[in-house]
């Protein structure tokens, strides 16, 4: 590994563990091992380091999302393998929701600029311009808009890596058992969401 990949996972760390504000430089050269001035060396700021965290984080499963979307697959392919490619990321990176929802409530404005600097788009814009286009070939339901089923599918997804403690309590569950639980969710989610979109056989 060389020394601005592990700059760049003691910065990863960092940032998801305490946030913009709470990240500190120095204690991020440490856990890479190396002095304050070699960070500096590679990353001028505190600025530059998040913008690269940012597009190192999100640019592989945004870009991965969107091939899925602009796929030959049908829609509904697309939606289940969409879904299950994101939560599988979820699965993975379990602290980003709660990293990214505490960024947005302390500043939206500069997180959302970071995300547009570090040229991370926004992921489901392809899938909703399908959806509206199959609603104009009455291919799917008239009555749901393609922003009410992204904001449906969001819930779903996120909810349950944000509530995840209180869930493991309420359901008496274990760290695995739980992992497990989101793993099955991958088709139901799906399934529930394609159901709410295809148009009934009269």
């Amino acid at each position: 590994m060389s020394k601005e990949e592990k700059i760049l996972e003691a910065a990863t760390d960092e940032f998801l563990t305490k946030g913009y504000d709470g990240a500190r430089m120095r204690s991020i050269a440490e856990s890479a091992g190396i002095n304050k001035g070699l960070l500096h060396y590679y990353f001028k700021s505190k600025e530059a380091l998040i913008l690269k965290v940012f597009h190192s984080l999100f640019r592989e499963i945004f870009s991965e999302l969107s091939d899925i979307f602009n796929s030959e697959l049908s829609l509904f392919e697309q939606i289940e393998r969409g879904i299950g490619t994101y939560i599988e990321f979820l699965i993975q990176n379990p602290r980003i929701p709660f990293f990214v929802v505490g960024e947005l409530n302390r500043d939206k404005k500069a997180h959302l600029r970071r995300m547009k600097e570090a040229k991370v788009p926004p992921p489901f814009m392809e899938l909703g311009r399908s959806i509206e286009e199959a609603r104009k070939r009455k291919e799917v339901k008239s009555d749901t808009t393609s922003r009410e089923f992204i904001l449906n599918m969001m819930s779903l997804m996120l909810f349950p890596f944000v509530a995840r403690e209180m869930i493991m309590f309420t359901q008496q569950i274990n760290e695995k058992e739980f992992e497990a639980m989101l793993r099955n969710r991958k088709k139901q989610v799906a399934q529930l969401l394609i159901m709410d979109l295809k148009v009934k056989a009269k």
